[in-house]
Parts: structure tokens; sequence; C-alpha cells
């Protein structure tokens, strides 16, 4: 469920944010012509949506020159899609210009129920002790010993076993140059804030599991992901507090909502499907 819910972040908000404040922007009753192409009135309403749907900032917040460029780029769409509309369909055209409205349509959806949503202390309090049980919201103080292959992984945990300190091994083994001179320090690291050379942000999860599962001083057995094969050493560990990552927590309760949402909408629909894909 958490990694679904990680995934549709990354899909939704990052692009409906964008929607909901369009829609904000585009609820003014200022229906003013800002240009007209080939009969086709361009409104400051328009504009707005445009801006924010481009920029991610409200139109007012641009100045005069960037204002201008984003009007030109809307008069060259509107020309683009004028001529457009002369070209004969095929289907596929016509599937693709469904599947467009399809989008947008889905897009306002999500936005409304994004800004209808208003979760309470006690909400997010319980979801952020849900997290916090699953180690998502653990950050770790982190030694890494980074090497090409299991089988130098597993040389190199060998001598660990048989007292090698950590750190001397890691200056003569370790291939990750941002922690090799420092014993192979990493500093604090956490789902939300991966160390470079450690895992990329998808593969963090494993690397977080395999952090909850040390206690303190303790060395973990070779492991590998696309940075290459890691040996890592437990030096502290916390739990983030609710007051610096409440906007994450809100942002999985949000996820957790459209995901209601959508559910509640194919329970009440009528689907039928005819044929495999």
């Amino acid at each position: 469920m958490m990694k679904a819910i990680e995934r549709l972040a990354v899909l939704v908000l990052t692009t409906c944010l964008a929607i909901g404040a369009a829609a904000a922007a585009g609820a003014s009753t200022d229906t003013r012509t800002l240009a007209s192409v080939n009969g086709q009135n361009i409104t400051e309403i328009m504009l707005k949506v445009f801006a924010i749907s481009k920029t991610g900032q409200p139109l007012a917040n641009l100045s005069p020159t960037v204002r201008q460029a984003l009007l030109d780029e809307l008069i060259n769409t509107a020309l683009l899609a004028q001529d457009g509309s002369q070209i004969k369909f095929t289907e596929s055209l016509k599937a693709g210009r469904e599947l467009a409205d399809m989008r947008y349509l889905s897009s306002v959806d999500i936005a409304h129920t994004m800004q209808s949503q208003k979760f309470s202390d006690q909400q997010v309090q319980a979801e952020y002790n849900q997290l916090v049980a699953v180690h998502v919201l653990q950050q770790y103080h982190l030694l890494q010993i980074l090497v090409p292959d299991m089988a130098t992984g597993e040389r190199v945990r060998a001598l660990l076993a048989q007292g090698m300190p950590f750190g001397h091994a890691a200056g003569l083994y370790s291939r990750d140059p941002g922690s090799r001179l420092k014993g192979g320090d990493l500093g604090w690291v956490s789902a939300s804030t991966p160390a470079p050379g450690l895992a990329s942000p998808a593969e963090m999860g494993e690397v977080m599991r395999v952090a909850s599962e040390l206690r303190i001083g303790g060395i973990s057995e070779p492991f590998a992901n696309s940075a290459g094969v890691h040996i890592l050493m437990l030096v502290a560990t916390e739990t983030l507090p609710l007051a610096d990552v409440k906007p994450r927590v809100e942002a999985v309760l949000m996820q957790q909502a459209l995901l209601t949402h959508t559910a509640q909408l194919r329970a009440a629909a009528k689907i039928k499907q005819f044929d495999q894909p």
C-alpha cells in the first residue's frame, strides 16, 4: 500500500497541484480579451490558467516580459490548433484527442477532490504514527563501504568480522569518493534524503529496510543495487519529528483520499471489459 501511495504521489501530486491552482485562478469573473486569433478570443482567464500550467506561478507573480512571452505562446498554440482542426482525423488521432480530454477532465476532478480535503490534527498524528511504525520517517546515521561486486563485498565483510575497523576498511576498499576518506561516513540518511553513491530514490526502501534491521554498531551483510554492492554500519538512529514532516504526512493522506475516491467511483460505475488488452 505504501509503495502504491508513493507512486501515485509522483504521478499525480506534481501535476495536479498546478491544475488546482489554475482552477482557482480561473474562478475569476475577469473575461477581458487579451488577443484575437482569426476571431478566436484569448482571455485573461485563459492566460492565467496557462501561466500556472507552464510555470507553476500565478500570472500576477510573473514579469511583463514573461507574461508577454506566455501570451505569444498561447497565440501560437491557437494558430496550431486552428490549423490542426483542418486535418482529417484518423482513428488514432481521434483516440489521442479523446485521451487528452479524459486526462484533462480527470486532472480537474483530482484537483477538485484535493481542494476539498481537510485533515484534522488527529488524522495527521495517526498517519504519522503508522509511518513511524514502518520506518518511513526514520533517519539513520550510516557508514558505508561500496565495492564493485558481491565477491569483494563478502571478502571485506569477512575482514570486518575478524576485527578490522570499519573506517579502515572503507579507506582501503570503498569506491565511494564522497565517504571513503571519511571512514565511510554518509551522515544522516532517510528515505527522502538519500546519500550520493548509496541508492537511487526508487531503491531507498531496501536501504531503509537494511538499516532498520541493524542495532547501533551493527554491520550489514553485503547487498546490491544499481550503485554497486554495499556494506552498512549503523551509528545512530532517530525518528523525524512531526513538525518537520507534516507536509509529507499530509501528502500521504491526500494520496489515500484520492485512492478512496477512485475506488468509490469504480464501485458505483458500470464497467464492462470485453477483451484482454
